[in-house]
């Protein structure tokens, strides 16, 4: 196995996940596998085994430090909200949501009985039959157990446990409208920004082939969100709108997980350049607050450092080390980017004043309502004053108070 391969492995990392209902514990519900998986397939085995086939779980997939954190919010979410005494669709539909907050995929999903039977029989033969297909509804789950590459796109997912819980959140509202089968002009995915529109219609009309040459809806929708979330970056347009914490004391804990997953990634990714002679062996300058800024209904908080590069060590060299490594994404070639979460990216590029340096920025987003609460005001001005400080505050000793 050549250097690049192994590299990419150790990062990328798979977390099993099922639900166990004969437990009379509610906070033994939730169980994860021990170890983390390098490779999805013993992550898929694992559920699939004899006694876990018929139950609800999931594979998540996503770098071991993201995993590792996903571990921890599960826990304190499990203690604090007592996710273990929800029925099975809403647990399952909470750690699908906060996997996906964190940045992470849903590798390989397993409904089991307790979802599947939740589902209306009636409803269910009308849309095999509206899909034509060839066989019933009970058949169809029997060929999930097969494999998570042999089954029908009509069968139960993550998107209908998720619609599930809407459903019964909403109560006496309307009924919740469905994401659209395929991405297209106007078939926009969840939580889209008004900015990021237009630019996903565009995306729509310019790659539709590329798009539409996977079979699979799902995988159409994974490659249209991935090019929509690329062009956003470029333009510097929010991809995604945030939802809002309900306290101030929410909205810094959730910056301080975002930071304690780029300071894992960090630690990942400078062990390796340096190692590549690219990088001096010293510590980086100081971290600053680099900028504050509102960015349509979100407030941008920017952080920067510099390092100083080795002999004849270049950034070219550094960005293409990244992107080669560690599925950083090229903007050209003295700038690249990782999106840690749905808040939070990490960028690397050239030191435009110093040449023999390269520029690390730690870029945080957080919705206008979080940093009204947190900064008491609903003054432009104030605000960026008062998250400056707040910033500038944890650089220096690390809390925010």
């Amino acid at each position: 196995m050549d250097k690049r391969k192994r590299m990419v492995a150790n990062e990328q990392a798979f977390q099993s996940i099922y639900l166990d209902p004969s437990t009379d514990k509610w906070n033994e519900r939730i169980v994860f596998h021990d170890p983390i998986f390098d490779d999805e397939m013993p992550g898929v085995i694992a559920l699939k085994s004899l006694e876990l086939e018929d139950l609800i779980g999931i594979v998540v997939a996503a770098p071991r430090n993201v995993l590792r954190n996903y571990r921890q919010q599960v826990k304190e979410y499990d203690l604090t909200e007592k996710w273990g005494k929800e029925q099975p669709a809403t647990i399952i539909a909470k750690l699908v949501k906060l996997a996906k907050e964190l940045g992470a995929v849903i590798s390989y999903e397993q409904l089991g009985q307790e979802v599947t039977k939740q589902r209306d029989v009636e409803e269910e033969l009308k849309e095999s039959k509206e899909a034509g297909m060839f066989f019933d509804p009970a058949t169809q789950r029997q060929i999930v157990k097969k494999g998570p590459h042999y089954f029908d796109p009509s069968l139960p997912t993550i998107e209908d446990v998720e619609d599930l819980q809407t459903k019964r959140q909403a109560k006496g509202r309307s009924q919740a409208v469905s994401k659209p089968v395929n991405p297209g002009i106007g078939a926009y995915p969840k939580d889209i920004t008004d900015a990021g529109k237009g630019v996903w219609d565009k995306l729509m009309s310019d790659h539709q082939v590329k798009i539409f040459k996977y079979a699979a809806p799902k995988r159409r929708w994974e490659f249209a969100e991935y090019l929509y979330d690329l062009a956003c970056t470029q333009k510097g347009i929010p991809s995604y709108a945030l939802k809002p914490e309900k306290m101030p004391s929410e909205v810094l804990k959730k910056l301080k997980s975002s930071n304690d997953q780029t300071k894992d990634l960090l630690e990942t990714v400078m062990f390796t350049i340096r190692k590549q002679g690219l990088l001096q062996n010293t510590k980086p300058g100081k971290e600053k607050v680099r900028d504050i800024r509102k960015m349509n209904d979100d407030y941008v908080l920017t952080t920067v450092k510099g390092l100083p590069m080795e002999g004849l060590g270049t950034v070219q060299q550094i960005i293409k080390h990244l992107t080669d490594n560690h599925n950083f994404i090229g903007l050209d070639d003295t700038h690249c980017y990782k999106q840690v979460n749905l808040t939070t990216q990490v960028s690397f590029s050239l030191n435009t004043k110093n040449l023999r340096k390269v520029n690390i920025y730690n870029i945080f987003r957080i919705p206008e309502k979080d940093a009204i609460m947190v900064s008491k005001s609903k003054d432009q001005t104030q605000i960026v004053h008062r998250l400056t400080k707040l910033l500038d505050m944890w650089l220096k000793s690390g809390r925010f108070a």
